[in-house]
């Protein structure tokens, strides 16, 4: 500015000056242009870098301030010594309706949420986007009533669904929360806190959970777990269980579900529900489901010894469904099994993490002589879509439903539906949960082709179920349930 002002007042003074000649003013006009592009020049540059800045510290699709604007506020507020507490927010599903309709409804869906979480937060507050579908906020710490009336006022905001291109969706929160200097004086420390605290949430489907120190001792445990798979794989620590699948018209066992345990030196188990997770955040997962799959067809070969004709079930991860490594290794033992005896069973979750290519895995398989059953059906949001596009035989009523079907008409008439659904998209079905003999003579005259629960028999090893089939009776169906009732 001053530069320009300089040049304009000296081409002023060369212009009344009476005394001026023509090449005084054209060097005039040449220093005022000078002084004009130095003065643009200049605010081009100001306003790039005050572009970069704010690129550098916002996000892109929400216009938040980004991780890195969130972590700076973290050190700045620990150093100032000012209690403040974090608070991340997950949202439940999102990937779903990512890969569902797409990248670009994804980040309107994004924008809304920021829209929604921005129009109520407390004046004390700072929001952040921290990366895919997890926020951030920030607040002055308060007591711990305080705390629950901010997280309570946050997820009312999700009560009610979000409209994105005429499509009304119903999104949940999980929230993880930290307080500091109550749970750390550390910034890192802090947020690792939160991390466990939206983890405990999640997995325990809770809204949200504040960091307590037995979070750090299931971490702990979580890490011990881990670090023992491996071994437990080289050194054959597993060990395959099978439930039995019973044919409705005849109570006569019609095949198994493979059940993985894996047995302690104690005599204990650590379940399924407890490792399988931790395996998944690795590849450790793939490595257990082929050898789940190898056993199998070992145990198979030992039971059609005895005469057994049925089909085994095998479970498989969400993971398992992500890549082509179950193709490989189902390439490397195809020789042993005749394909139409395995029926591959997976969730609605897990398909629909990735449905593109876990379509592309199930149609290889299918037309390799694999079959596929949709377990726990009725409990995820995707039931139908799944149902239409993709090669499914066989659907597994989840046992919420069957369990107290005998006392409850709702659930009587949503198995009902289901087996004429299923019916209608000639798939067969598995109804799970059966404990009672109400409950089988209900699903028996609805029509439901299999059954498997604890009336039966509960999951039992290879030596006790090679038992069962030599207890098949040769006449009455209740002398055969007496007998598999005995195991």
């Amino acid at each position: 500015m001053c530069f320009l002002a300089a040049y304009a007042a000296s081409f002023i003074y060369i212009l009344f000056d009476q005394e001026y000649v023509h090449a005084y003013l054209a060097h005039g006009v040449l220093l005022a242009g000078g002084g004009l592009f130095v003065f643009l020049v200049t605010r081009y540059c100001y306003n790039s870098l005050l572009e970069q800045e704010y690129q550098a510290s916002h996000d892109r699709v929400t216009q938040l301030k980004n991780r890195h604007s969130f972590n700076k506020s973290i050190s700045m507020l620990a150093k100032s010594l000012s209690p403040f507490y974090i608070m991340l927010i997950d949202l439940n599903g999102f990937k779903k309706f990512n890969d569902a309709f797409g990248h670009p409804f994804g980040d309107e869906l994004l924008r809304q949420v920021a829209e929604k979480l921005s129009k109520q937060l407390p004046e004390h507050c700072r929001l952040y986007r921290v990366g895919g579908d997890e926020f951030a906020i920030l607040g002055h710490n308060r007591q711990q009533h305080h705390l629950e009336k901010d997280i309570k006022i946050i997820q009312q905001q999700f009560e009610q669904p979000i409209s994105v291109r005429k499509q009304n969706l119903h999104i949940g929160i999980s929230i993880g929360v930290s307080s500091y200097p109550t749970h750390s004086n550390n910034a890192h420390e802090l947020v690792q806190q939160a991390e466990q605290a939206l983890y405990a949430a999640k997995s325990r489907k809770r809204h949200w959970k504040i960091y307590s120190e037995d979070l750090n001792k299931n971490a702990l445990e979580h890490l011990a777990i881990a670090n023992k798979l491996q071994n437990a794989i080289d050194k054959q620590q597993f060990q395959l269980f099978y439930q039995p699948i019973i044919k409705a018209s005849n109570n006569s066992i019609h095949g198994a579900e493979v059940l993985l345990r894996w047995k302690q030196a104690d005599g204990s188990y650590i379940p399924p529900d407890t490792f399988i997770p931790i395996a998944e955040q690795s590849t450790l997962i793939h490595d257990i489901t082929c050898w789940v799959i190898k056993q199998a067809i070992e145990d198979l070969a030992i039971l059609d010894k005895q005469g057994f004709t049925g089909c085994l079930h095998i479970n498989l991860s969400a993971k398992d469904l992500h890549n082509n490594m179950l193709l490989t290794c189902l390439d490397k033992i195809a020789a042993k099994v005749t394909p139409q005896r395995i029926i591959f069973e997976v969730t609605e979750s897990a398909m629909m993490t990735d449905i593109k290519q876990a379509t592309k895995v199930m149609v290889e398989l299918v037309n390799s002589g694999f079959a596929f059953s949709l377990d726990d059906f009725g409990t995820g949001f995707s039931s139908f879509p799944l149902l239409r596009d993709l090669p499914i035989e066989q659907i597994k009523i989840d046992r919420s439903f069957v369990i107290n079907m005998a006392s409850h008409e709702a659930n009587q008439s949503i198995v009902r539906s289901i087996i004429f659904l299923a019916k209608s998209l000639n798939c067969t079905v598995v109804a799970e949960g059966v404990e009672d003999n109400t409950s089988i003579g209900l699903l028996q005259v609805m029509g439901c082709h299999y059954l498997q629960g604890y009336f039966f028999s509960r999951p039992v090893s290879l030596e006790q179920y090679q038992q069962l089939l030599d207890a098949l009776p040769p006449a009455s169906s209740e002398s055969h349930q007496t007998r598999l009732n005995s195991f």
